[in-house]
């Protein structure tokens, strides 16, 4: 499997392997918030020098940091291949499939609080992706848009106060998130640590599965299912939430479509290789394979 190229937006064109400018203010900017949360004051100099070992400073108040943050992570989302054909996909299905009233994400990781840069891009923009989801479901059914529900056992004050504020999302403690699965739910889970696909197919099975899922994709019925595996000459790896022939039967009976985002664009690293599966009129199901890296 290709590994992550440090040739992008968040990593510096003069200093490969470290963090941009940008993501070394963001940086600065959790430890101001942190700071803040704290009883403290907020450092209105903003001294990188200290952080990678880059001799380099800037000067932004808390509300022009915020700013740039949520411009650039956001613009890096909408130009991505995966965030065109995503789009592409639902305008032409979400008006046909199951009601979704609710969208419940499980384990996208912290999208502030995280101490990885890397990481710290990829759940942001995977909480960016849920939006895009409720948007347009809520352009294309006939009701209020969708609420988005988060559960991860990393999402810190922070984490929740941000996500309310800037994404419209509910943070739930876990397992509330699983409690509240029904059959007008769309599920988001990418690389859980737990089984959150076989979960949430078995707690909606009177309603013949979830509304659909934006999820790892479901490759087999699981039953082979190794740690790891050998498949067409190379190692395959394994993770906790695997396939079930349950998954495999509701990915049978829909329509899917496969891609991947490794040709270039600001994508590389996030998603990697990408499937969509839908059951017209019946059940969605969104199948999303990428780049197992490291987590907090």
């Amino acid at each position: 499997m290709a590994q992550y190229s440090v040739a992008n937006s968040s990593t510096s064109p003069t200093n490969p392997g470290y963090p941009s400018r940008r993501m070394l203010q963001r940086i600065r900017y959790l430890q101001n918030r942190r700071a803040l949360a704290s009883g403290g004051s907020w450092t209105p100099k903003l001294s990188v020098a200290d952080i990678y070992g880059i001799k380099r400073e800037t000067s932004l108040s808390r509300d022009d940091y915020m700013e740039e943050v949520d411009k650039q992570t956001y613009n890096d989302w909408e130009a991505s291949d995966i965030h065109h054909r995503l789009v592409a996909f639902l305008e032409e299905h979400a008006g046909t499939t199951t009601q979704v009233d609710q969208i419940i994400c499980f384990g996208l990781v912290s999208p502030v609080s995280s101490r990885h840069p890397r990481i710290l891009r990829r759940a942001y923009t995977q909480h960016l992706a849920a939006c895009t989801i409720r948007d347009l479901f809520a352009r294309h059914q006939n009701s209020p848009a969708p609420k988005i529900l988060a559960q991860d056992p990393r999402y810190t004050p922070i984490d929740m106060a941000y996500l309310s504020t800037h994404f419209s999302t509910t943070t739930l403690p876990d397992p509330e998130a699983f409690r509240a699965l029904n059959g007008t739910t769309f599920v988001i889970s990418i690389s859980p640590d737990v089984p959150v696909r076989q979960v949430a197919l078995g707690m909606t099975h009177d309603s013949g599965g979830p509304a659909g899922f934006l999820c790892c994709a479901i490759e087999d019925n699981g039953l082979g299912c190794k740690s790891v595996t050998m498949q067409n000459g190379e190692e395959v790896f394994r993770f906790t939430d695997n396939s079930s022939p349950g998954l495999w039967e509701f990915k049978q009976k829909g329509v899917w479509a496969e891609w991947d985002d490794l040709e270039g664009g600001e994508g590389r690293g996030l998603f990697w290789e990408c499937g969509v599966l839908f059951e017209e009129e019946v059940r969605m199901g969104l199948l999303w394979n990428y780049w197992h890296g490291s987590r907090d």
